[in-house]
């Protein structure tokens, strides 16, 4: 199975490095490329990769997103130093 062996992967720190650039879709070319090569011939990292996707999409539809009153916002900008 690619470069695992016994559950462990020779590349996991590369793949693990453009991961989140993977899933933010900031990921260059060239790093996509070797990510879908890589996640379709090792299955540590495939693994890795559906976890972290699946967890993100679990906090998105848990995180509640409520407008707040102009009043709190303008409090919030007025404690904000200016530079």
């Amino acid at each position: 199975m690619g470069n695992c062996t016994s559950g462990k992967c020779k590349d996991f720190e590369k793949f693990y490095s453009i991961l989140n650039l993977i899933l933010d879709n900031e990921a260059t070319p060239d790093q996509e490329k070797f990510f879908k090569v890589h996640v379709q011939n090792c299955m540590v990292c495939f693994s890795h990769y559906n976890i972290e996707k699946q967890l993100r999409e679990l906090i998105k539809t848990k995180v509640n997103h409520r407008p707040i009153s102009n009043d709190l916002a303008s409090q919030i900008r007025d404690r904000i130093p200016r530079m």
